[in-house]
């Protein structure tokens, strides 16, 4: 599987603002040498050299993914602002033509993860056909109503399914969990040529009594994505109910010896230098935790990466 991240960012879109841009450039700048500028050559060189918070950042598109099977099949998670990338990318390829088949999966039902949908260029081709799989009773009319002064012309197959059910998709395994939460939100578990992906949005994990009937969906997967948005510490407002933290996602994938985690669903409040700490401090915990000793690979979600496994 080859997974591709469109957006990472939890809540609402929070766009790079110019002071974080003047700030990386100064940052990067302090580290470089005459020698590191004098010709475009050694340009090249010192920018790949660079952290990634100071030549990247992990984007502030709220969330979508992009999974493509071995067998060929696509699928996409969620379809936040970060599906509009994402889909222009796709218009490189049959979906300009009209011969672009994918499978939607969608996880919540508010607008951070249907936000995309409207200027997503696929659609707006005929013949296009996408098949979009969903629990809630209402989502078939929330999308229309989102799309309805849009000239869409491309298949739209609504598909109701069951809370907690597994089913295939061709040769694809697809298993949805209902997560905890004050409200309706899941996750998606895809097993494919005896590789594991499972995602969760917005899930709130708080103890370790709580995973007893999620191992079916966390056992051993070779990639997780992880919703972490109250980074280290819960903290109690609206916005971040039904988040959970970076601790307890370490904790859970080595109970269930995931191969690696991927910190999902950022805050909007954390900047790209705010991020990178959080991931330093991960990786200590990650040291620290002897008593569930295994190896465990830790990263960022950050627009743009892509992940195969």
């Amino acid at each position: 599987m080859k997974i591709k991240i469109g957006g990472a960012r939890g809540i609402y879109s929070s766009p790079l603002e110019s002071w974080e841009i003047e700030n990386k450039l100064r940052r990067a700048l302090n580290f470089a040498k005459p020698g590191d500028i004098s010709s475009p050559e050694t340009i090249d060189d010192f920018i790949k050299k660079l952290p990634f918070p100071l030549k990247g950042t992990y984007g502030g598109n709220t969330p979508s993914i992009k999974i493509q099977t071995a067998s060929g099949d696509l699928i996409i998670i969620d379809a936040g602002s970060g599906l509009i990338n994402l889909g222009q990318g796709l218009m490189d390829d049959n979906f300009a033509e009209g011969q672009g088949e994918a499978n939607f999966f969608i996880t919540n039902n508010n607008l951070s993860y249907l936000q995309g949908l409207s200027f997503f260029k696929p659609f707006f081709v005929p013949e296009n056909r996408f098949n979009i799989y969903s629990v809630f009773d209402d989502l078939e009319k929330k999308i229309r109503g989102l799309l309805e002064s849009k000239d869409t012309k491309a298949i739209l197959n609504f598909i109701k399914i069951e809370e907690e059910t597994e089913f295939f998709l061709n040769d694809i395994k697809v298993l949805v969990k209902k997560m905890p939460h004050p409200f309706l939100s899941f996750g998606i578990r895809i097993e494919s040529h005896d590789k594991v992906f499972a995602y969760t949005s917005e899930a709130q994990f708080e103890s370790s009594n709580q995973l007893e009937e999620f191992k079916d969906f966390f056992n051993e997967a070779d990639l997780l994505f992880f919703d972490t948005l109250n980074g280290f510490e819960k903290i109690s407002d609206n916005f971040r109910e039904g988040h959970s933290t970076i601790t307890m996602g370490i904790d859970l994938a080595k109970i269930f010896q995931v191969k690696k985690i991927i910190f999902f669903n950022h805050s909007p409040d954390l900047k790209d230098n705010d991020l990178e700490n959080l991931l330093y401090k991960a990786k200590a915990y990650n040291n620290l935790n002897k008593n569930l000793s295994r190896v465990l690979n830790i990263d960022l979600a950050a627009e743009g990466m892509e992940i195969i496994i």
